[in-house]
């Protein structure tokens, strides 16, 4: 079942291919302006069917192996463990500044909201997802 926004862009795509075919038989093909707006319309048609293929959200599961330990030293001189999970901007494509969530995969098979981790980007996009501990899970991550 497609998501709200991708049911909204559907249900507009289908309402200016309408308006496409009810404006051909009016415009004025002797008229530049009119021709101007009809090819504008198209192209407004041919961005809104692209924008419907364009995803919005990446989703990554994980298993503990996944992870890369770090092994740290924290200010109080306490030896840390920490763990981290890198997604390359070419893979997720979500762009330079991408959100994103991180979830548990509980015994039951069910996914919760981690909360306990650090999800950060670089200015290129890539992503490090850092957490105290491995656990299998997944990311969503999506476009801001």
């Amino acid at each position: 079942m497609p998501s709200k926004r991708k049911t909204v862009q559907i249900v507009a795509v289908a309402f200016l291919l309408l308006s496409g075919l009810l404006l051909f038989p009016n415009t004025s093909w002797s008229d530049s302006t009119s021709v101007v707006g009809y090819i504008s319309l198209l192209f407004g048609i041919a961005g809104s069917i692209c924008s419907v293929f364009i995803p919005t959200t990446y989703v990554q599961d994980f298993t503990e192996k996944d992870w890369t330990l770090r092994k740290g030293t924290s200010l109080k001189s306490d030896s840390y463990d920490s763990f981290f999970l890198k997604i390359d901007v070419k893979k997720h494509k979500m762009g330079k500044t991408p959100t994103g969530t991180v979830y548990f995969l509980t015994e039951d098979g069910r996914y919760v909201d981690g909360g306990m981790y650090s999800f950060y980007h670089d200015e290129c996009g890539n992503i490090e997802i850092k957490a105290n501990h491995n656990f299998p899970g997944k990311v969503i991550v999506r476009v801001s």
